[in-house]
């Protein structure tokens, strides 16, 4: 994951040793909106497929997993538009750093529902009630 996060925040300045700033506005190049494109699309599907193991584990309670869902539309339309404007490009240095924050808004997005889904809370908490559960029984 480390390495998906550092290949999505510096994808301009490893392609190519301009300056990011020159690399964003020269954003015709097509192999990068493919790349952040595949990316997005990646970590869309993966934490909804995330939510939806979060739903079915909890007996496909909509209740439970209805917290996961709010969080992964918030991550939907963050990175429709951290990528919007990443398209759009950028050419002052104020508005470059404006796009790497916008940028970096999916990735937050994402950490929260993982840490959400995956943490005590949910996913972790009903597998280890379950493994009590079949403690006691046995």
């Amino acid at each position: 994951m480390l390495i998906a996060l550092d290949a999505y925040c510096n994808a301009f300045e490893r392609v190519n040793p301009k300056p990011a700033g020159a690399v964003i506005v020269d954003f015709g190049n097509v192999l990068n909106k493919i790349r952040i494109g595949l990316y997005s699309a990646e970590i869309l599907n993966v934490d909804l497929f995330l939510v939806y193991r979060v739903w079915v584990l909890w007996g496909k309670s909509f209740w439970v997993a209805i917290l996961p869902f709010c969080l992964w539309l918030v991550l939907f339309s963050f990175t429709i538009w951290g990528n919007v404007a990443l398209m759009q490009g950028a050419t002052s240095p104020a508005a470059i750093a404006e796009v790497r924050k916008v940028a970096k808004n999916p990735l937050i997005a994402t950490l929260a529902l993982n840490v959400l889904c995956t943490s005590k809370s949910l996913l972790c908490a009903r597998i280890d009630d379950d493994r009590l559960r079949l403690a006691l029984q046995s």
